[in-house]
């Protein structure tokens, strides 16, 4: 992972040239907002380059937040893609607590990483591992400000690709710093399972509120 930070600007457009790969990594070795970022959304951009544009429907932001299993014990996560001078801990929120998928760098993992959440579960990542406020849920209430940090669009019956904005504030918008491929899953589009998931962040979102006045 040291030698792919500082891949050349040459190297990255070559990166997006080679098509569908089990596992992608995009790293910009300047940080994000100096123009050299691929879109995430535009024709040749990354989810094209991965999967492309027209096997993606999007989903909206108000049935991508609460997430379950969909017929097996577990859910499968790919990591593609990591576009920003952050490390990227992904994981999962349920009624255990935090659980962790993996992050990047140092474990970008090599294929599917299996995670097992207790009934139904929220994503997170937390650039640098440094918790709240920074760390940025699916669903946006829990978020400092109400932000959405992620965006999520279906690739089958059970398979969808989330892409995240990690910088506190939303930065750039550009939504390319973390792409997860997820399998086994799907979206939960019931606005109680918000409610009753986040009732153990109640005191999180009051020292947010806190830190802010």
């Amino acid at each position: 992972m040291r030698i792919l930070k500082y891949l050349v600007p040459a190297g990255l457009a070559f990166l997006l040239t080679i098509g569908t790969a089990p596992a992608a990594t995009y790293i910009n070795p300047l940080g994000g907002g100096d123009g050299r970022e691929p879109s995430l959304t535009a024709p040749g951009g990354i989810l094209d380059t991965l999967y492309g544009l027209d096997n993606l429907v999007r989903v909206s932001d108000l049935y991508d937040q609460i997430w379950r299993v969909s017929g097996n014990s577990h859910g499968e996560a790919v990591f593609k893609v990591k576009y920003a001078d952050y490390s990227q801990f992904f994981g999962y929120r349920d009624s255990t607590g935090q659980n962790l998928i993996f992050s990047v760098p140092p474990d970008p993992g090599g294929g599917e990483i299996l995670f097992y959440p207790v009934g139904e579960f929220a994503f997170y990542n937390d650039p640098n591992g440094t918790g709240p406020p920074g760390a940025a849920y699916s669903v946006a209430d829990w978020n400092f400000g109400g932000q959405d940090h992620m965006v999520a669009w279906r690739l089958g019956e059970d398979d969808y690709v989330i892409a995240w904005e990690d910088f506190f504030g939303l930065g750039d918008r550009d939504y390319n710093d973390l792409v997860v491929e997820l399998s086994d899953v799907t979206p939960v589009p019931e606005p109680m399972s918000i409610i009753l998931l986040g009732s153990g962040l109640a005191g999180m979102a009051g020292l947010r509120r806190k830190r802010k006045s």
